[in-house]
């Protein structure tokens, strides 16, 4: 009897099996096995199946044989964990830079790594309803070019967008580009993501200086990589990505500066989560510490403290006491 074409991809068809229907819940008998490569016009005997099991183990395949009425064969331990899945679907339901359609279609890929059954388990936690998602699928091209203007060390140039109340209507909004629709020209150093946004942080010449700025890559249209070189500033070899994103608030710029707080012992979580646990705090008095951080002051550093209400309080530098007191001022005003 001749053999089927597919008979050289029965290792293959074995491997796709146990991988898409077996778990440490659930497993698969020899006989299954047999069943599942014969409606593949694939022929197999219990010997040649005893011994594909043992070349799937010894290529690195974690087979196991599982207890039940019946024998039973299981993948018991893959690349990816149910939680680790989990996590990776939650990131992309929370990504707003991900619009919908492309969020369901990284969700059901990433279903893909864990076997049927547990697929299903994924398949009911997904809510992607409610959420406020781009609806721009350019930003998933996008990035890639900035990846690759990256490697390359090569200039990019692209239009940003803001979001504008447009004129003569009630209640509508209009996206119109900063500077007239001018295409920015920068170096591009690095992508992170924050507060579910991603952010391109770059280089860019004003008055003939390198000066470090960021953009949101949502807000980037027609990115270009430029046949031009990107020669970063010297002052870059001493630039640390980190302790910028974590000077920064919300990615929005200001003049970095040392500012000195006052804060209650009881927030002493929320200072850690935000510029972490490797602080330098002082004791003062038996409820409170002062820290001395470096951010960037700006809008959102000054909502932060407010957030913080009375358990914080600016003790220097005394120009931004002064900013401060300013600040409240006003938005007391509004309710005089």
């Amino acid at each position: 009897m001749a053999k089927s074409p597919k008979q050289k991809m029965k290792l293959l068809y074995l491997r796709d099996l146990l991988l898409e229907r077996t778990d440490d819940e659930h497993g698969l008998t020899v006989a299954e096995m047999i069943a599942y490569l014969e409606e593949n016009d694939i022929s197999a005997e219990r010997k040649s199946i005893y011994d594909d099991l043992e070349t799937l183990q010894a290529y690195g395949l974690k087979i196991e044989k599982i207890r039940d009425k019946q024998h039973k064969y299981a993948v018991m331990d893959r690349d990816f964990q149910l939680p680790e899945l989990k996590i990776l679907i939650d990131v992309v339901q929370c990504a707003k830079f991900l619009t919908p359609k492309k969020s369901s279609e990284l969700i059901k890929k990433i279903g893909k790594l864990a076997s049927k059954h547990q697929e299903k388990k994924l398949s009911r936690e997904v809510t992607l309803a409610n959420r406020v998602k781009n609806e721009n699928e350019s930003i998933y091209y996008n990035v890639d070019i900035i990846h690759d203007s990256i490697q390359k060390m090569q200039k990019i140039s692209f239009k940003y967008s803001v979001w504008r109340i447009k004129s003569g209507t009630e209640g509508r909004l209009c996206k119109e580009y900063k500077r007239n629709g001018e295409r920015y020209i920068v170096k591009p150093v690095a992508l992170t993501w924050d507060n579910t946004h991603y952010y391109l942080i770059a280089y860019e010449s004003v008055d003939g200086e390198d000066k470090i700025k960021h953009f949101r890559v949502d807000k980037m249209k027609n990115i270009v990589i430029e046949d031009i070189k990107a020669e970063l500033p010297p002052e870059h070899e001493k630039f640390n990505i980190t302790e910028y994103c974590n000077s920064s608030f919300g990615m929005f710029g200001g003049e970095k500066k040392k500012v000195r707080l006052r804060i209650s012992n009881e927030k002493i979580g929320i200072v850690a989560d935000r510029f972490g646990d490797n602080i330098f705090i002082v004791p003062d008095g038996e409820n409170h510490f002062q820290v001395e951080l470096l951010v960037q002051i700006s809008p959102q550093f000054w909502s932060w403290v407010f957030g913080l209400g009375c358990d914080a309080k600016v003790i220097s530098p005394q120009e931004l006491v002064s900013e401060y007191k300013t600040r409240l001022s006003e938005v007391l005003a509004e309710y005089n």
